[in-house]
């Protein structure tokens, strides 16, 4: 029995109750289950203040998925040819440096060409619920923890957190001397810390000295840990958390980044729902979606490239996705997403045990142990200028634990990131399977009518309902309605609506109001040359257009072909109407003759009937001979084979006698003669 103490500080909790497994839904099961704290008590509890309600007449939204994006992931970067070289520059001197800080898997797993599947990203962003900081698939909810920042990112969940104090002493120095070193940079062409000029400078004429590691972890702070606007350039603002790093000080970095994962979803998901209106400029995002699109790859198998490369167990597990690629239809991405059957919810536990286990009281003792009690406690995310909630208890089962209703208020004891050492959790084995309770089944069914605003892509604008040529009225009445005036004369219609095609395109989604608004004023040059009556036509309503002439043209082509068919068959129908009437005829005629010289109708159906009942004796006489020949066969035959029995038995009597003669003819007469032999007369014996 657990004491107040042990209840208060366990992040998990045991007891009896109804569960249904994964694998067999419509059965239920009483059992022994392991539940993440907070739970609800009842399903209000569970349930956010602020639910995205929908009204009965609610559509989801549509996203064009046109080409240029106007999503643009920037905080997606590669590494350089000169950045690869500068770590194995590096490695051999601060290597184990990098180890006590908690960041030599995380600069390997910076070296790694994840190659970018805008289609993968935007297609799971479609699911994403601000609210919970969830995804709400329609078989389960889901996201990203913790825990797969820190496996697949290599960031640390242990540590100072990222915005520190001012550094004192020698620290101090070293900032110093880094600012200098930025304003020089500044005073360059390009007037900023430009990336590739920063890893340029300090890779050639670095000495591999402590100013060139802190220039060093800069670069790598800028670039793949926290980037902000603009993501090209090396911030003042990470040069004090570098000189931490190289001072060998651990940093928490997974909750930053995965407070910016959070806070950028939230942003493509705002961005989605604003079908309709004007979109000024692309939706520029510096988040680490590529710890994201591994998640993807990990969790859903059909979207995975493959073969994966094999590593071995203390390479990072990103190495595994180094170098591959699959291109993925967005429509296809939705289809597996929606379907789930082959998620993952546990493809990479970083604990694993062999049988159930309670730790108690000894995670201050080991790192990875103090690292997975942090990915179970609810908490709030401190990032770079983003503050966001985190809820594992939405997600039990991504931590192999039993899914009941989850408690949404943070507690008290909750809002801060930090545990106790007194902490009490419960880790399952491998082979665990995590089932849901019959209350959460209940409440998942209320709770995703409520939150879950799935947003539909349109792939291919060119695709929209309206008709082009509808498309190109509409355009024509809105130019009309939107002359302005100019030093007093009306400008040009050509002149004054060269805009872009995107705006127009979300004139076929609109279906409040029949009435055309006028969009606002800005205007995106075009070239001159591809201007048709004054409208600014780009290749995709060029192929439009081409699209709708050619179907056109085929269907002329099938009516023609239609109406010759169906002429055809009425001369076909006329001329077998024709000979089947001449047919008849002298069918008529024929009988009518033979009714004149017989004088009377001959009945077929009777002429018939004789000739069967004819062939019905003529054919039951040949079975009956039939089988008297085989009797008559057999009885041959039984009688040869009395014949031949009887030859037989005399050939055996010519033999013994002829072997009796032999013995009297040497002399020897034999002992024993055969029953069947017969007396030889005297004659013979003379």
């Amino acid at each position: 029995m657990e004491t107040k103490e042990e209840e208060d500080a366990s992040l998990v909790e045991e007891r009896e109750a109804k569960v249904v497994p994964l694998l067999y839904p419509g059965v239920h099961i009483k059992r022994k289950a392991w539940f993440l704290k907070p739970i609800a008590n009842t399903m209000d509890d569970g349930l956010p203040e602020t639910p995205v309600t929908h009204p009965p007449h609610y559509k989801a939204p549509t996203f064009t998925f046109e080409e240029p994006h106007h999503v643009k992931l920037e905080g997606w970067v590669n590494p350089q040819a000169l950045w690869v070289k500068w770590v194995s520059k590096l490695q051999p001197r601060y290597g184990d440096s990098w180890r006590k800080a908690g960041i030599f898997d995380a600069i390997q797993v910076s070296t790694y060409k994840i190659k970018k599947s805008l289609s993968l990203v935007l297609g799971v962003a479609a699911f994403w619920c601000q609210e919970t900081n969830t995804f709400l698939f329609p078989w389960g909810e889901a996201t990203l923890t913790l825990e797969d920042v820190m496996v697949l990112g290599c960031f640390s969940v242990l540590g100072e957190p990222v915005q520190g104090e001012p550094l004192p002493g020698e620290r101090a120095e070293f900032e110093f001397q880094m600012i200098q070193e930025l304003r020089n940079f500044n005073q360059s062409s390009y007037k900023k810390a430009h990336q590739s000029a920063w890893v340029k400078h300090y890779y050639s004429q670095g000495n591999g000295g402590e100013l060139e590691h802190i220039a060093f972890l800069a670069f790598w702070l800028s670039r793949f840990v926290l980037p902000v606007h603009p993501v090209d350039t090396v911030r003042r603002s990470v040069i004090p958390i570098a000189i931490r790093l190289a001072q060998e000080t651990r940093i928490s970095f997974a909750p930053a980044v995965l407070a910016s994962l959070y806070h950028d979803l939230g942003m493509v998901k705002n961005y989605f729902l604003a079908n309709g209106q004007r979109r000024q400029s692309p939706l520029v995002l510096v988040a680490n979606f590529k710890i994201l699109h591994l998640w993807v790859w990990e969790r859903f198998v059909p979207l995975r490239p493959g073969p994966q490369n094999f590593v071995d167990f203390n390479t990072p597990r990103a190495a595994r996705w180094n170098g591959l690629d699959k291109k993925l239809e967005i429509s296809y991405v939705r289809t597996v997403i929606e379907e789930g059957g082959q998620f993952q919810w546990r493809p990479y536990p970083m604990v694993s045990v062999d049988e159930g286990k309670w730790f108690t009281g000894c995670v201050d003792e080991d790192d990875e142990l103090r690292s997975f009690a942090r990915c179970l406690r609810m908490c709030e995310l401190v990032g770079i200028d983003c503050i966001e909630k985190y809820f594992p208890n939405r997600v039990a089962m991504q931590f192999g634990l039993d899914q009941d209703i989850p408690m949404h208020a943070l507690n008290e004891n909750a809002a801060t990131f930090a545990v106790e050492k007194a902490a009490r959790f419960y880790v399952s084995p491998l082979c665990f399977e995590p089932s849901k309770t019959c209350r959460y089944l209940e409440f998942w069914r209320k709770f995703k009518v409520l939150f879950s605003g799935v947003v539909e892509f349109d792939e291919k604008p060119g695709n929209s309902k309206k008709s082009f040529k509808k498309f190109l009225r509409e355009l024509h009445a809105v130019k009309k309605k939107r002359k302005r005036m100019v030093n007093g004369k009306k400008q040009r219609d050509g002149d004054s609506y060269d805009i872009k095609l995107f705006d127009w395109l979300s004139l076929n989604k609109r279906t409040s109001s029949k009435k055309i608004k006028p969009l606002d004023g800005h205007s995106i040059s075009a070239p001159s040359n591809i201007k048709v009556n004054g409208l600014c036509l780009t290749d995709e309503m060029r192929r439009a257009k081409k699209i709708l002439l050619k179907k056109k043209k085929k269907k002329k082509k099938r009516l023609s072909y239609l109406d010759e068919a169906k002429n055809k068959s009425e001369v076909f129908t006329q001329t077998e109407e024709g000979e089947t009437r001449q047919s008849r005829e002298l069918a008529q005629s024929e009988i009518n003759d033979k009714e004149n010289m017989n004088g009377e109708l001959i009945n077929s159906s009777s002429v018939i009937e004789e000739f069967e009942a004819a062939f019905e004796s003529q054919l039951a006489k040949i079975q009956i001979n039939e089988t008297v020949n085989s009797v008559n066969s057999i009885r041959k035959e039984s009688e040869l084979a009395m014949q031949i029995r009887k030859l037989k038995e005399e050939i055996a009597v010519i033999e013994a006698r002829v072997m009796s003669l032999e013995s009297l003819r040497d002399g020897n007469p034999c002992s024993v003669m055969p029953s069947s032999s017969v007396c030889i007369s005297g004659k013979d014996k003379s």
